[in-house]
């Protein structure tokens, strides 16, 4: 026997839409699991994220745990990708609204590589430096890196003073841990 819950919209949550946000939300909702940006089964995105801001009260840890994304450190704050795998600036800032004085900001996400090899990248975003498993490498908006068999780590430093207008990471080489 089957019963019908109903949505799981609120009731009269259109109603309380200008007519261009009623239009955004059915073509938004239309598009989502289509191929594109909207579809959230792509799994060659970066979608769970945790960042971290170095400032006076914690840099006394030093940098080699945080650049190997050591997520047993305190200060860790998880973020989510929109559904097209786009980190944008308004969560990153919202993460840590005072980036004065501060020491490093970093983004780390993890991966899991079926095999050790050669994996490509593409990297949206600025960043100063970035390391996988706590070794540094050289990436820009494409590059390719030695990864482990299993599960890496791969950590970003931005720019504090200039944040990019958003941060992704993809690859159609590895599988990327979701929470």
């Amino acid at each position: 026997r089957r019963i019908d819950a109903g949505s799981l919209m609120p009731a009269g949550l259109l109603d309380t839409l200008l007519p261009e946000e009623r239009f955004d939300l059915i073509k938004f909702l239309s598009m989502l699991g289509k191929p594109g940006d909207y579809d959230a089964a792509r799994g060659n995105v970066a979608r769970a994220w945790k960042l971290y801001l170095v400032v006076s009260g914690n840099q006394a840890t030093g940098m080699e745990p945080v650049v190997k994304g050591d997520f047993a450190l305190n200060g860790w704050v998880p973020a989510l990708t929109l559904v097209n795998g786009r980190l944008p600036r308004d969560t990153l800032e919202l993460a840590f609204p005072s980036l004065v004085n501060t020491r490093g900001f970093f983004a780390a996400t993890r991966f899991d590589a079926a095999r050790t090899g050669t994996a490509r990248f593409a990297l949206t975003g600025a960043t100063k430096s970035v390391w996988l498993n706590g070794t540094p490498i050289k990436a820009g908006a494409q590059f390719s890196t030695h990864v482990q068999a299993g599960t890496n780590t791969l950590v970003v430093q931005l720019d504090e003073a200039r944040l990019p207008d958003e941060l992704g990471l993809s690859s159609a080489d590895v599988a990327f841990v979701v929470p």
